[in-house]
């Protein structure tokens, strides 16, 4: 077996799962990230227990699933996967969405793709708004009880449609949600107003997702210079990077950037650290475009920034 590091765990919302602080995020795999770097990314994580891989039935047309597949083989006991559903683009209307026919059809071929008999976490990617909730909540209630899928979970749902969920599969007595993934890094804070205080009251695990804002919180991007070669941003050509782009964003950047050098951390892993030292958070979603950039990323897990420097953070995002 793998000699798992320490990193710290934490149980994720009411169960008795524990998962650590930061979770591989794969949407890039398959993409300009080869499979062998790929899988070099994943022997890092491992590595250093940060065992939790977050992928989705639509991220790069599967292949993020397959790879992560193909690698887990000998290892899937070491490892907790999450993957999502309902995210779908088909011109099929019963291909997409969260309705029982294609929930059964996509939990499929995702356990085909990952070459396993059960997911650890499945993750609604959307709320849905065509199917009725208790439609849906059945259906995962039948795959925990399967055992197809261990725990279920949801993404981008508001603190209302998360709440009706919750509601309904509390008054049917079926297997209920235990955490809930949305965007939030330095420059996005909004699930602040409603969905971290609504999860906290309800044990409902926090896991963050785009902690560096698609990228731009790594410091490496400037307002007045195009991407550099080979980057996220210059990849996805000029309209995604003048979409992205904002004078008030990267002020705040700028700011944040400076801050952190005085503490003398990098800006992505003090960027990381923040979301780590929120209340209500459980669990960062980093994803790497090399092995060695990876493990950078965990170091994120052992910074503690102290009260102060929250305070002074808040400021900045505010100014």
């Amino acid at each position: 077996m793998t000699d798992i590091h320490e990193l710290e765990y934490r149980e994720l919302g009411r169960s008795g799962l524990k998962v650590p602080g930061i979770c591989l995020g794969t949407n890039n795999f398959g993409t300009d990230v080869s499979k062998e770097d790929c899988w070099k990314i994943l022997d890092a994580a491992l590595e250093t227990g940060a065992n939790m891989v977050d992928s989705a039935n639509i991220y790069t047309q599967g292949k993020s699933e397959q790879i992560i597949g193909e690698w887990a083989k000998e290892r899937r006991d070491e490892i907790i996967i999450a993957t999502k559903v309902g995210m779908e683009q088909s011109t099929n209307p019963n291909r997409r969405g969260l309705s029982r026919t294609n929930l059964i059809y996509q939990l499929e071929q995702s356990l085909k793709r990952l070459d396993t008999d059960y997911v650890d976490l499945y993750y609604l990617h959307q709320f849905d708004g065509s199917t009725p909730l208790e439609e849906t909540m059945k259906t995962l209630d039948g795959f925990v009880a399967e055992n197809r899928v261990r725990y279920i979970a949801c993404s981008n749902f508001s603190p209302a449609q998360l709440s009706d969920a919750l509601g309904i599969a509390e008054s049917l007595d079926l297997e209920n949600f235990i955490a809930v993934q949305s965007r939030y890094n330095l420059l996005q804070r909004d699930i602040e107003k409603e969905l971290i205080p609504f999860c906290r009251e309800h044990s409902i695990a926090i896991l963050a997702y785009s902690p560096l804002r698609s990228g731009l919180l790594s410091g490496k991007y400037q307002l007045d210079k195009n991407p550099p070669a080979g980057s996220r941003f210059s990849l996805r050509g000029t309209d995604y990077w003048q979409r992205m782009k904002n004078e008030k964003d990267f002020a705040k950047i700028e700011s944040f950037k400076q801050f952190a050098r005085e503490q003398s951390v990098s800006l992505p892993n003090f960027a990381v650290a923040w979301i780590l030292g929120q209340p209500g958070l459980t669990t960062a979603v980093v994803g790497a475009s090399s092995a060695d950039q990876f493990r950078d990323s965990t170091k994120a897990a052992e910074i503690e920034l102290s009260s102060e420097t929250m305070k002074k953070i808040d400021e900045l995002y505010s100014s």
